[in-house]
Formats: C-alpha cells, sequence, structure tokens
C-alpha cells in the first residue's frame, strides 16, 4: 500500500489518430509509394531512413508476401 503511494500518478495523453505520438501529422502512403520510396533511399543512413518513414501510415494491408519482396530487395 505504502509502494502505492509513493509511485508518482502519470496521466497519458492520447495524440489524436491522424498523428504521431508526437504530433505530427502523419502522412498516408500506398504499398506502391512505400515501395518506391524505400527503392530510391538506397545508401541512405538508417536513423536518417527511420526518422523519414516514422511519420507514415500505410492506407492498405501490406501482405507477407509484399514485406518479404521489400526486406530481401
Amino acid at each position: 500500500m505504502l509502494l502505492f503511494l509513493l509511485t508518482p500518478t502519470v496521466t497519458l495523453a492520447r495524440a489524436p489518430k491522424d498523428t504521431t505520438p508526437h504530433g505530427n501529422p502523419l502522412k498516408q502512403v500506398t504499398v506502391e509509394q512505400l515501395e518506391t520510396f524505400l527503392a530510391e533511399a538506397g545508401g541512405t543512413r538508417d536513423g536518417d531512413l527511420v526518422r523519414q518513414l516514422y511519420n507514415r501510415e500505410l492506407t492498405e494491408r501490406l501482405s507477407a508476401f509484399r514485406l518479404s519482396l521489400i526486406f530481401f530487395a
């Protein structure tokens, strides 16, 4: 009981669905656009690539087969 009283309470604010947890707007992309983006990003440093991908949201389902094509390209 004492531990519970000593633990600070944190209220988590939820970001709107169309933003990242940091409040940045999401850019909706198709699987084809994602594939093109990744193909053109060859040689880009991983950290830079992650920052560019972070605010993107797929507008359609990415099948396991297409994911494997992207992953092993």
